[in-house]
């Protein structure tokens, strides 16, 4: 049997390259009729930022500020799904979300919580001993995804 592809997960990354990987996503959803998720994963200030945050912001501020930031995220994705394959993308985009976590384990969880056919990310070359240092994001989900993963190679 071949595949179907109904829902594509599009992991969404500032770089300068964003729009090639929107691109691979839409041109496989247009193909097969699917709707397209993108996410963007922000990572939680690490320990000491968020010691600062507590002690000189009120929480009410900060709460304030991330939502802001975070509609300006969604704001400038749709801006560059635009630049990535105009208007007509726009029918085949379900919805677009800004994350908070680990972005690999919430690739993972948010893959598995939409039922994902196929996940679409960009990766930079990292040599193996880079990987076993620092982590790749991209290593991670292909290592432990259950659904393929598409990935887009993005130059340095």
């Amino acid at each position: 049997m071949l595949p179907a592809y109904k829902t594509i997960l599009c992991c969404h990354g500032f770089g300068t390259q964003a729009t090639e990987v929107l691109r691979h996503a839409f041109g496989i959803a247009k193909c097969y009729d699917a709707r397209v998720v993108i996410i963007h994963v922000l990572e939680p200030p690490n320990p000491q930022a968020q010691h600062m945050l507590d002690t000189y912001l009120p929480p009410e501020k900060f709460a304030e500020f991330r939502e802001a930031a975070m509609q300006s995220v969604v704001t400038d994705i749709g801006v560059h799904v635009g630049e990535a394959c105009g208007d007509a993308c726009r029918s085949l985009l379900r919805e677009v979300k800004v994350l908070e976590g680990r972005p690999a384990d919430r690739v993972l969880q948010e893959a598995k919580d939409l039922g994902a056919d196929l996940i679409v990310m960009g990766s930079h070359r990292h040599s193996t001993v880079g990987e076993l240092l620092l982590g790749s994001t991209a290593h991670r989900v292909t290592q432990q995804s259950p659904v393929p993963v598409l990935l887009v190679r993005l130059t340095d």
